[in-house]
């Protein structure tokens, strides 16, 4: 029987879960408060009382686990309580497994952050290894979490701290690691050596960008992915603000291109700078800015060819209703053509072979001995008018052309038409 509730009965009130949410603000505020250099005021009795298993007598390293492609995770869990498991999840794996080997202290640090606190025993302080066995415990959380979401973390460490008062250069540090996921993608592992030796400023950006600009105008899809990857490649030794920064200006070097292409052209590409402005800043990795990059190209380029191709037809069209009417005009010829299309004479020579797999001059010709045998059937112009109507000049190579078309020369190809009818 289903039991119907009373209005005037109290809110059942669970106290372990708020027990446990005291103590994850109570250690989370610690550990701020220790990453902060703020450590004047803690001593053991604080940290046991916030249940804080670490000492700050032993020299300590700061780990970053943070959940990857963070907009899709965080749209996913939207009624809060998928986003209180995967982070619940993830701190127990990172907890369980880096405690295999060290004393740590992992603490929900933000949406999607999961930070480690890991004590080093003086001893092994100065081990060369020491870094390589973290990356270890990294991988196993990785693979055990993947196992449980089919998703993944990015793990970043932090150098060693000697004493706590070194701690917060080391936070700042991971920190400023973390961004560098933007370089090696979701599911990295990276230490602080990935930050060193970076590049202040571009070389040459200019004359990297007018490469890919370049390729835009031709149309060179192949030759313009070739000179965006290596551009893209080479941005991992500057800093990810940089980075950001020469992609804003490509985008507006590729809208500016645009611009002038439709002036020269009439092609006109619908370009939503701002869009691309926004992904630029918000995409987490290159790879997703470089996909978005490629699919930009392709449909450009392909575009570009649509419209190419729609005003060479129109071109070719309007050649050869300018030749059906022109051809008597001996003096027609492929400059003349080219003049009256402003364009010149190989491209439209190339336009039209291109079309009609024919060149303008064969089609011309073959067009002027059509005409001509029309003639022979249909009159009794003499040859000599029938030359000059059809733009043909010398009639000499007119009845060996004609001859090696019909088998016949004209006078016996009219009198074959004859008898036939």
């Amino acid at each position: 029987m289903k039991k119907i509730k009373n209005e005037n009965e109290e809110p059942v009130i669970d106290l372990q879960k708020i027990q446990q949410e005291y103590a994850a603000a109570v250690k989370r505020e610690l550990f701020l408060k220790i990453v902060a250099g703020d450590t004047k005021f803690i001593d053991k009795e604080k940290l046991k009382a916030g249940n804080v298993s670490i000492s700050l007598e032993k020299p300590l390293l700061v780990v970053l686990l943070s959940f990857d492609n963070r907009r899709k995770f965080l749209s996913e869990q939207d009624d809060g309580m998928g986003y209180m498991l995967h982070k619940y999840v993830l701190q127990n794996i990172a907890n369980e497994i880096i405690g295999r080997r060290f004393t740590c202290e992992c603490i929900d640090l933000n949406h999607i952050q999961i930070a480690c606190l890991i004590e080093i025993d003086n001893k092994d302080a100065l081990k060369n290894n020491i870094i390589n066995e973290i990356k270890q415990c990294i991988w196993d959380i990785q693979n055990n979490y993947r196992e449980h979401f089919n998703a993944s973390v990015s793990g970043f460490i932090g150098n060693v701290a000697e004493t706590p008062d070194r701690l917060p250069l080391t936070y700042e540090q991971i920190l400023r690691l973390a961004s560098f996921r933007f370089f090696y993608g979701f599911g990295c592992v990276l230490t602080c050596e990935v930050m060193q030796d970076l590049k202040g400023g571009f070389d040459d950006l200019d004359k990297e960008v007018s490469h890919i600009t370049g390729f835009i105008k031709t149309g060179q899809l192949e030759k313009l992915v070739e000179a965006y990857n290596v551009f893209s490649q080479n941005l991992n030794v500057h800093t990810v603000r940089n980075a950001r920064t020469a992609y804003l200006y490509i985008i507006f070097t590729i809208y500016k291109e645009l611009e002038e292409i439709k002036k020269k052209s009439g092609f006109e590409y619908k370009f939503n700078i701002l869009s691309y402005q926004r992904i630029i800043l918000e995409k987490e990795t290159i790879d997703e800015i470089n996909d978005e990059f490629y699919m930009l190209f392709d449909d450009i380029i392909k575009k570009q060819q649509q419209h190419r191709d729609q005003k060479q037809h129109m071109i070719v069209d309007d050649i050869l209703e300018w030749l059906h009417k022109q051809y008597a005009d001996r003096d027609l010829c492929l400059t003349v053509i080219a003049d009256r299309y402003n364009i010149s004479v190989r491209r439209v020579s190339d336009i039209f072979k291109e079309y009609k797999s024919v060149s303008i001059s064969k089609y011309l010709r073959d067009y002027r001995i059509r005409q001509a045998a029309e003639l022979l059937e249909t009159t009794n112009f003499t040859l000599d008018k029938i030359l000059k109507k059809v733009g043909w000049e010398n009639e000499k190579h007119f009845y060996s052309v004609f001859k090696k078309e019909y088998g016949a020369t004209p006078n016996e190809y009219r009198t074959n038409f004859k008898i036939k009818k």
